[in-house]
């Protein structure tokens, strides 16, 4: 999406599209780019799951690196995100599940409107959160002839529910399944190009303590970090605690790379960075990766 931002989806959103079970595949140079601004007309091939796909007029996309979504947002009307997800499924197998609702946490539900219908290659369908009357959704699922399907999902307020639930029709009229390939991913995957200006996020959370580590790499070489430990992880950040500055380099082509931190009043890091299941891991951590707003 055009305007940066840290969180493209909430958690309510992305724990519902988690309920689908899919994969998004994320993959490098002239194939779909994680951490990238899509404008309208740009197109992307997925060719593990054998699709290709057009942003549509009006629209901007994004992936965030160390997620599997892909997300739309409509330019005129701010309050429009659409998340695309894909991977091997059938129509009755995403229908059953969409009939059934998701729990997305404990004690919130999104339920459907009604029954979920297929028609053709397409499911569509609606549904309410159980805690939350502002919202509804929509939803369209749309498969093609190689077993591979992909299912997109709406979010709007409820009052412009019915104004917008057709929308979808018209985003799937942009995605086309093509033979999937086993074409080889990260091979030319440059860390120094991939990751220079991006922010990265580890986020680790239970009801007795908390992990977070923040990184924002600057284009000019320069970093900022912030690192929190809360309850049982309190302490354990040491020098690292809190908000640091410094210089950063980034090496390496492929599946592993190196990304070295020279802190201002700390010692070195020197961190190995790993492409793994298609996300984004530092010393063994996976971290989710997006475009960077600290350094603007």
């Amino acid at each position: 999406m055009l305007p940066h931002r840290q969180n493209y989806a909430s958690p309510l959103i992305i724990s519902f599209l988690l309920a689908f079970a899919m994969c998004f595949p994320l993959l490098a140079q002239d194939r779909v780019q994680p951490a990238r601004d899509y404008k309208a007309g740009e197109e992307f091939y997925a060719p593990l799951n054998g699709i290709k796909f057009r942003v549509p007029e009006g629209w901007s996309g994004y992936v965030p690196m160390g997620t599997d979504v892909f997300s739309m947002r409509l330019d005129s009307a701010r309050e429009l995100d659409i998340m695309v997800r894909a991977g091997a499924d059938n129509l009755e197998q995403i229908k059953a599940r969409l009939d059934q609702g998701s729990e997305m946490a404990r004690g919130i539900f999104a339920r459907p409107i009604g029954e979920f219908e297929i028609n053709g290659s397409r499911v569509t369908g609606s549904f309410y959160f159980s805690n939350d009357k502002s919202r509804k959704g929509h939803v369209l699922a749309k498969c093609g002839e190689f077993g591979k399907c992909a299912t997109m999902v709406v979010i709007t307020p409820a009052p412009s529910h019915e104004k917008y639930k057709d929308l979808l029709a018209g985003i799937a009229d942009n995605l086309f399944f093509v033979a999937p390939t086993l074409e080889e991913q990260f091979a030319d995957y440059d860390w120094s190009v991939q990751l220079r200006g991006k922010y990265l996020v580890l986020y680790e959370g239970t009801n007795t303590s908390l992990k977070a580590n923040h990184l924002w790499l600057c284009s000019d070489g320069t970093f900022r970090s912030k690192a929190e430990r809360k309850g049982e992880q309190k302490g354990q950040a040491g020098p690292y605690s809190g908000n640091k500055k410094g210089t950063y380099r980034l090496m390496g082509m492929g599946m592993q790379g190196r990304l070295v931190l020279e802190y201002k009043k700390a010692d070195d890091l020197d961190i190995i960075l790993t492409l793994k299941d298609q996300q984004v891991y530092l010393n063994g951590d996976r971290y989710v990766v997006s475009n960077n707003t600290k350094c603007n």
